[in-house]
């Protein structure tokens, strides 16, 4: 890779950065009070409910209704206030806790600057990972640049919204850094890692195949520990148990199918919508199972958590956004070409790769969903949207195989 097509990569960051700036922290754009830094949609359910929380009520009451708050409206079971409340584990509420500690404008910002940091941290760590490859220092930076503008419809997405899910990535990726130090330790900060990934379970539960594929025990207890430890003081907080906080959080969340980019989307048409949860995650746990085991004469954990990354957009009711975990593909495909740049196999694999995690229908679909947008009465665009996604997230999934394939005859 020359130069100036570093330089030009350089320059198409500086401006995604300028839009990622305008799009998420400009008063005309997404705040309309004329304030900056108010909390967008997923900060603000997270305000909400740690709120709810300080006032010693359990959220999912409030979500199912059973109990009214003024002011907070219930996505569950109805309300008249403009506060959302949805119900997450209650580790997740332990670790929002600081945002109920400061005005919910500074959680925004503070929040806003933390994920700008997560997208520095991830090209930095894709250079150095390509670097250790004996992926020449330009390419290596290239790759690193190229790695985040890769997925920056989700991105984009996920800063619109203030979702947790660059955050998530950039633990994910210092997780397989902890577990290639492999050692104690390693495995005990992998584990915290672990612990912070499962705020979000659709998430993090499925990291659980490689990790008991290699049988690395002690990362696994310790994410378990440190799950149940920071359920005790939301518990604690609204006086109930521990487990009853964490039973009622399936009944609440799983039965909310999003299915955006979801594999088995189409089911919801003929079964009910649990069941077609139930069939992505059965999905989801087969299809990484077989791609970990593809990819396990791979010493490097960050090749081993590929297949995870990658599931965790496939399965159960996976948003737009989640589809960053693209990301961990990403390098390790675009290291592959790096290494072997005769290969039309792998730049076949890489193109099509970058069509599926660019999700440029996705960008489509949304402008169609815009008041003043001239696509806002193509009815066609919202009948087709769900078979397009399902048929855009079995493409990644093929193309996700075929490289673990292609890894594992490279290994031979």
């Amino acid at each position: 890779m020359k130069k100036p097509f570093l330089a030009a990569a350089c320059a198409a960051l500086a401006l995604f950065v300028t839009l990622i700036v305008v799009t998420t922290a400009s008063p005309v754009r997404l705040f309309g009070d004329g304030r900056w830094f108010d909390p967008p949609c997923d900060i603000r359910v997270a305000i909400s409910e740690i709120e709810v929380l300080m006032r010693g009520v359990n959220p999912y009451s409030v979500w199912h209704g059973d109990v009214v708050i003024e002011g907070y409206k219930s996505r569950g079971g109805g309300g008249d206030g403009d506060k959302p409340v949805n119900v997450h584990p209650p580790w997740f509420y332990t670790a929002m806790l600081p945002l109920g500690l400061v005005p919910p404008r500074v959680a925004s910002a503070g929040q806003f600057f933390l994920m700008l940091g997560c997208m520095a941290y991830l090209i930095s760590f894709a250079r150095r990972k390509a670097e250790k490859q004996g992926v020449d220092v330009d390419s290596a930076k290239v790759i690193g640049i190229l790695s985040v503008l890769a997925i920056a419809v989700p991105l984009l997405q996920d800063f619109c919204s203030q979702n947790w899910m660059l955050i998530l990535l950039a633990v994910a990726a210092l997780m397989s850094a902890c577990l290639n130090m492999r050692s104690r330790r390693g495995d005990v900060m992998a584990g915290l890692c672990w612990a912070v990934l499962m705020i979000k379970p659709q998430t993090g539960l499925i990291f659980a195949i490689p990790l008991l594929l290699r049988r690395r025990f002690t990362a696994f207890t310790t994410a378990v520990l440190a799950c149940l430890a920071m359920s005790v003081p939301p518990a604690l907080m609204c006086g109930t148990s521990p487990i009853d906080l964490i039973l009622v959080t399936p009944g609440s969340n799983s039965a909310q199918f999003w299915g955006c980019g979801t594999f088995p989307s189409f089911l919801t048409e003929l079964v009910p919508q649990n069941v077609a949860i139930v069939v992505g995650l059965l999905v989801g746990v087969v299809v990484c199972t077989v791609m970990t085991r593809l990819v396990s004469r791979y010493d490097d954990w960050f090749v081993f958590l590929m297949p995870a990354a990658v599931c965790t957009m496939y399965w159960t009711y996976a948003r737009c956004y989640s589809h960053a975990m693209g990301w961990f593909f990403f390098v390790c495909i675009a290291i592959a070409v790096a290494k072997r740049p005769a290969s039309n196999t792998l730049w076949i694999l890489l193109a099509a790769a970058l069509l599926t995690m660019t999700r440029l229908y996705n960008v489509i679909h949304l402008a169609s969903l815009l008041p003043s947008s001239p696509l806002s009465d193509a009815k066609w665009i919202d009948e087709t949207f769900p078979l397009v996604d399902t048929l855009h997230s079995a493409l990644g999934l093929a193309i996700t195989v075929t490289f673990c394939a292609v890894l594992r005859r490279n290994q031979h």
